[in-house]
């Protein structure tokens, strides 16, 4: 009887995870032929890599765009599961007449196939101040936000084991990486690529950084959590309203093994 039960969860959860990851690749003609970390936006002539997406642009009218991340990796079959972190919003001089700097955060719901996982209960979507929201991914430190932002983040099965989507643990601290989940949320690029050293001391004694972020308007981010097939294919697709002055940055927390890969980013053509 056991073994039955453990075969059924079993084939339960490849076909779940299957049906998960192959649920959008279809849409997307050649997607098992794309390399691991593909980022592509829908034309009316198909699919095409977001390197092309500024000439779309040249009008300088707003757009609905869709796009497709693609993780392809053939070495790890099912073993691949991640969290695609999609930030945007409005940089620079654009950012001046937009309103408050707050952060809105995306979640929709996932279901859990493996024991591990936990997916708080969150109702996209939520607002949080842009101050409190770059305390928390930049240094870790304590906010009047905290319930809201812990609620919005995941914990999934990584290559490594169950991790939080919101994990501040450095990959290498000794070794000078300082880069974490938690600094992949971050919107300043530095943080994203190197990390935040203090993110150790601030978790132990909470304390408070002085703000210093680039002025930002209609910041959101939204979380995306993946399983590939049994050939490591995923395929997450996403939409976003794109406005003079916009920006897209994409963050796969799985994408790289010993180091985590880059962000991928996209900026409005000046």
């Amino acid at each position: 009887m056991m073994i039955r039960s453990f075969l059924a969860t079993t084939a339960f959860a490849l076909l779940a995870s299957t049906i998960l990851a192959l649920a959008d690749c279809p849409s997307i003609p050649g997607a098992a032929n794309q390399p691991d970390g593909a980022w592509l936006f829908l034309t009316t002539a198909g699919w095409r890599d977001v390197a092309k997406l500024k000439s779309v642009f040249a009008d300088g009218a707003t757009r609905r765009v869709s796009f497709a991340y693609i993780a392809n990796d053939r070495t790890s079959g099912l073993s691949r599961r991640g969290v695609v972190v999609v930030k945007s919003g409005l940089d620079g001089k654009s950012s001046a007449q937009s309103g408050p700097d707050d952060v809105t955060l995306e979640r929709g719901a996932s279901p859990k196939i493996d024991k591990c996982e936990i997916y708080p209960t969150f109702a996209s979507p939520k607002v949080v101040g842009g101050r409190s929201y770059d305390d928390y991914h930049d240094g870790g430190y304590k906010t009047k936000y905290d319930a809201t932002l812990k609620s919005f983040h995941v914990k999934y099965a990584s290559r490594s084991g169950c991790r939080w989507s919101n994990d501040a643990s450095a990959d290498a601290y000794f070794a000078g990486r300082w880069t974490s989940n938690r600094s992949q949320f971050s919107f300043d690029p530095t943080i994203v690529a190197n990390g935040q050293p203090s993110q150790f001391l601030a978790t132990i004694f909470g304390v408070s950084r002085a703000y210093a972020g680039k002025p930002m308007a209609k910041r959101r981010v939204e979380l995306r959590p993946y399983r590939a097939d049994e050939t490591g294919l995923a395929c997450v697709l996403f939409e976003l309203t794109l406005e003079p002055g916009s920006f897209v940055r994409v963050n796969d927390l799985e994408r790289g093994r010993k180091v985590r890969a880059s962000e991928l980013s996209w900026q409005w053509p000046d």
